[in-house]
């Protein structure tokens, strides 16, 4: 299967620019080796947006999405989990949507359906 047209992908190790914001980090990799924190990728001082954990979270430039699906079988209990995607805006500034039940905003059908996607 080929790549679609005019698309690019940030490969591991590699960082990619949208607009003067990092998207190449998926957020796995940490700084000096540790384990990955949107607190410790916020002290590098760079503007990012990640998307490895699953509690959407803003700490200075970093901005990061939560989960694909909630359920994974191992996590019980109280949970901060959300359905969230960082959305970029021309100018730089960006936006965290939240889904509930299906929707970002209030209305009687879904405008955003993820039964269907699926998590490596």
């Amino acid at each position: 299967m080929s790549d679609p047209k005019g698309v690019s992908w940030a490969y591991d190790g590699s960082s990619r620019l949208l607009d003067g914001i990092d998207v190449g980090h998926h957020g796995f990799r940490g700084v000096n080796g540790s384990k990955a924190s949107v607190q410790g990728l916020a002290k590098t001082g760079r503007t990012m947006t990640i998307g490895r954990v699953h509690s959407p979270e803003i700490n200075e430039g970093v901005y990061a999405g939560g989960a694909l699906r909630l359920q994974q079988g191992y996590n019980k209990g109280p949970s901060t989990w959300a359905v969230s995607h960082v959305v970029p805006y021309q100018d730089g500034a960006r936006s965290i949507l939240t889904l509930q039940d299906g929707r970002w905003r209030a209305g009687e059908k879904p405008r955003v359906s993820i039964s269907s996607a699926r998590v490596a």
